[in-house]
This record gives C-alpha cells, sequence and structure tokens, in this order.
C-alpha cells in the first residue's frame, strides 16, 4: 500500500518496489540477472532429472539377471557391497532433493551414477554374472545417468555470461 507522497519500502509483491531497490540493474542496462543468466537449472528439469533417475536405476536393476548360483552371492567382495550400499544411500538422497528442486542433489546423483558404473563394471570382474546383451544395457543405462547428472551439474554451476 502506498501512502501519499510516498514511495513503496521494500518488496510487498510488486515490481516498482523492486525497480526502486538500490541492488537493481539500472533501466537501461540490458545484461540479466537472475538464475538464467548464471546458467542455473531450473527446479522443474531437477524434478525431471529425479524421474529419470528413479527409472533409470529400476530399469537397469530389473534387466540383470539372477547370480551364476549361490557361490557368486557368497564370494562377492565386501568392497563391492560397500560400494553398493554408498550408491544406493546417494541414489536415495539424490532423488529427495532433486525433487524437492535442490540443485546439490546433482552432485549427490552425479556420485551415484559414478557408483552405478563402477557396480556394473565390478558386475562380472567379481564373477556375480557373466557378461552377455543385459550387461552392456546396465552399463550404457548407467554411463548415460551419470553423464547427464555431471553435464547439469556443470551448467548449474556455470558462471553467468556478459
Amino acid at each position: 500500500m502506498r501512502l501519499a507522497g510516498r514511495e513503496a519500502e521494500g518488496w510487498q509483491g510488486r515490481p516498482d518496489a523492486l525497480r526502486s531497490s538500490p541492488l537493481s540493474v539500472p533501466a537501461g542496462s540490458r545484461s540479466r540477472v537472475g538464475p538464467a543468466a548464471a546458467g542455473a537449472v531450473r527446479s522443474a528439469v531437477l524434478r525431471w532429472w529425479a524421474v529419470v533417475l528413479a527409472v533409470g536405476t529400476v530399469v537397469a536393476t530389473m534387466i540383470e539377471p539372477v547370480p551364476d548360483g549361490p557361490q557368486a552371492v557368497e564370494r562377492t567382495p565386501v568392497l563391492i557391497g560397500a560400494i553398493g550400499d554408498v550408491t544406493l544411500v546417494l541414489l536415495f538422497v539424490a532423488f529427495g532433493a532433486l525433487l524437492a528442486g535442490r540443485r546439490w542433489g546433482l552432485g549427490a546423483a552425479t556420485y551415484a551414477g559414478a557408483g552405478l558404473v563402477a557396480l556394473s563394471a565390478l558386475c562380472p570382474a567379481s564373477g556375480h554374472h557373466d557378461v552377455a546383451a543385459w550387461w552392456f544395457a546396465q552399463l550404457a543405462i548407467s554411463v548415460g545417468l551419470f553423464a547427464g547428472s555431471l553435464v547439469l551439474r556443470s551448467r548449474a554451476s556455470a558462471p553467468a555470461r556478459p
């Protein structure tokens, strides 16, 4: 609400109050200030990436066949189990953060994607599974999730362009 003869103080939900702010860009200036200029990723894109991350992980897990016998499960190294546990926690953290529209969730998604790639690569190396067509599909999904998270993370932290 404006009083007679006084300018609006603060934001108060009106664009004219923002124009009178000492931190605003001069009217003749063409430079853009804001998240789009800084290369920030919109929160809608973050939410979509959370869905892609969840669906990709579920599909990559579903195409994996049962292990090669009970001894394949018993002889899985502890390091691979630890990588799997950390990756799962990072996936849950990334999913929650990205659904909330938090850019830092891209960091967790990037590390989770790297964990998925490592698990996919170590699976046949440990004797847990044999290499087959499903493995190439799982590796492609894992690399895609890692690369997508990495690209979005780099865009989210890109400096403003002049």
